[in-house]
C-alpha cells in the first residue's frame, strides 16, 4: 500500500510543477487555458487542459477521496487553490 501513496504523491509532485510551469509560460492564466504555442515541454494542448481540470474542476478533491489527506492541504503545500 505504501508504494500506491507514493504513486499517488508523484502524480500530484507532478500535476503541481506542470501546472506552475504552464502558468510561468502564460498558457494558464487565472485559472484558465488561454493559448497554446507548441513547444519541446508541451507538445500538444491536453497536458494544459488536463492540469487545469485536476486543479480547478475536482480532480483533486476525486482523488483526494482516495487518501488519508485532505485536498487543501495539498494546494496549500503547493500554493494552487481551487478558485481564482
Amino acid at each position: 500500500m505504501d508504494e500506491w501513496f507514493d504513486l499517488m504523491g508523484a502524480i500530484i509532485q507532478q500535476a503541481a510543477l506542470d501546472y506552475r510551469l504552464a502558468v510561468k509560460k502564460g498558457y494558464i492564466v487565472g485559472g484558465r487555458f488561454v493559448m497554446w504555442n507548441p513547444d519541446a515541454w508541451m507538445a500538444n494542448p491536453d497536458t494544459v487542459t488536463t492540469a487545469v481540470t485536476f486543479w480547478h474542476k475536482g480532480g483533486l478533491e476525486d482523488l483526494c477521496e482516495h487518501l488519508p489527506i485532505e485536498s487543501s492541504y495539498i494546494r496549500k503545500r503547493h500554493g494552487i487553490s481551487r478558485n481564482i
